[in-house]
């Protein structure tokens, strides 16, 4: 039963982390794909926006669709992630070296909270921040000058998110490599490998 554990753990850490990293393809594909092929806009009223690249516009709409679906994704493997580890350290600490005491464990555990927190805060902060400037940004019924604050709310939001995700990412890297060897269970028999060859 741990070893079943243990797999859903890699496989919701290494999913989490696999979804960042095609979320940053893909946001740079569209944007670079849109910005080439130059297309334009006929809905109102996005229409009638002559500040703004169309291209920018519609790139920003289907990131911003992916966004959606990165955050179930995440949120689905950080849930699991974080159940699989508590089932580790207690109910199967035993399969853990030194009984999950060790400092690669705890180690582990510390970066898979901040990547954890860092997502709570992009998901109820920063995201939520981004959309409500984009909405004002985009409206161009709005004073030129209420749009142009929007948009550098909308940046400062922008950089920001990128760098939590960025951070996002490492930690999850870090915990992976770490946790293969809070989790290596030949650790556990140091003494009974001993007996057996001497």
């Amino acid at each position: 039963m741990s070893r079943f554990i243990h797999g859903l753990y890699w496989m919701f850490l290494g999913l989490w982390l696999g979804a960042i990293v095609m979320f940053a393809v893909a946001a740079g594909a569209v944007f670079a794909t849109l910005a080439r092929y130059e297309p334009t806009i006929g809905i109102e009223p996005l229409s009638r926006l002559s500040d703004v690249a169309p291209s920018r516009i519609m790139a920003g709409g289907v990131v911003g669709r992916i966004i959606v679906g990165l955050a179930v994704i995440q949120l689905i493997c950080a849930v699991m992630a974080a159940l699989t580890a508590v089932l580790q350290c207690t109910l199967f600490r035993r399969s853990l070296p030194r009984g999950g005491r060790s400092p690669a464990n705890v180690a582990r555990l510390l970066m898979l909270g901040l990547a954890m927190l860092i997502l709570a805060v992009d998901l109820l902060w920063i995201n939520p921040g981004v959309g409500r400037q984009a909405t004002i940004m985009y409206d161009p019924n709005l004073p030129a000058e209420t749009r142009f604050e929007a948009r550098t709310r909308f940046d400062t939001l922008h950089k920001t998110s990128e760098r939590a995700v960025t951070i996002q990412a490492l930690l999850l890297a870090a915990a992976l490599l770490t946790s293969a060897f809070a989790l290596n269970p030949r650790e556990n028999q140091p003494q009974m490998d001993t007996d057996e060859h001497g």
